[in-house]
């Protein structure tokens, strides 16, 4: 949204549009907190298997979720945006602030440009395929034997919004980011395999021994949730 805002005030030459820009990103940013609500309240209702749920029933928790999603905002707002500005990296908030700030002379053309060439690459990527969005050491024979035997694989996503981020965040942040996907793939996998090889798994509706389950499989059955613990645990 603060692309979009951005780009529709230099396409009419809009001058000092600084607050209108934010208050456009601050608008899609409350309404984000409505389709969180909706997000997480939908699933709730499958998974408690209530059935015969009235269009009332379900549109009451959504409201309410949404109206304490940016009650909630508007409590931690100060203490975030101000007093703790420049502490955490925030890499959206970051890509969204420097968006905004854009709004005219020569940053603008910057991010007019550099939105452009993603958008190239984009296209040359996914939509003529010259080459794979994730490049994996699995695609040569050598790094398939890796995998096999020593259950070791290395990959990359080289997609421009994952590249923009990187850039938002900076070497500290994106270092650390990286360091954990090194961590889980050269060290928790492995070990995974080692000390569970003779569990079963279901990989595609198929039970089989975790030490002959792909390693894209263990990844997301397993060390996947040991992310998310260390995420939620670090939040």
């Amino acid at each position: 949204m603060s692309v979009l805002a951005m780009g529709m005030a230099v396409l009419f030459h809009r001058r000092n549009a600084f607050p209108e820009t934010v208050h456009i990103q601050a608008i899609a940013s409350a309404g984000t907190n409505i389709i969180g609500g909706a997000m997480f309240i939908l699933p709730a209702l499958y998974i408690l298997n209530i059935e015969d749920v009235s269009f009332l029933e379900m549109a009451i928790p959504i409201v309410l979720g949404g109206v304490l999603g940016v009650f909630l905002a508007t409590v931690f707002r100060r203490y975030f945006c101000e007093e703790m500005d420049g502490v955490y990296p925030f890499p959206s908030g970051s890509a969204a602030a420097e968006v905004l700030e854009s709004d005219e002379g020569s940053k603008a053309h910057i991010m007019l440009v550099s939105g452009a060439v993603a958008l190239v690459y984009d296209f040359v990527l996914n939509s003529l395929g010259w080459w794979q969005e994730l490049l994996t050491t699995t695609t040569f024979h050598w790094g398939q034997v890796l995998a096999d035997k020593y259950k070791l694989v290395f990959s990359l996503d080289n997609d421009a919004a994952l590249l923009g981020i990187g850039y938002f965040t900076g070497l500290r942040y994106a270092a650390i980011i990286a360091a954990g996907s090194f961590f889980s793939w050269l060290v928790c996998i492995p070990v995974a395999y080692y000390l569970g090889g003779d569990h079963t798994m279901v990989v595609g509706g198929e039970t089989m021994l975790l030490a002959n389950a792909p390693v894209d499989a263990v990844f997301s059955q397993y060390v996947r949730h040991i992310g998310i613990g260390m995420l939620a645990m670090s939040g």
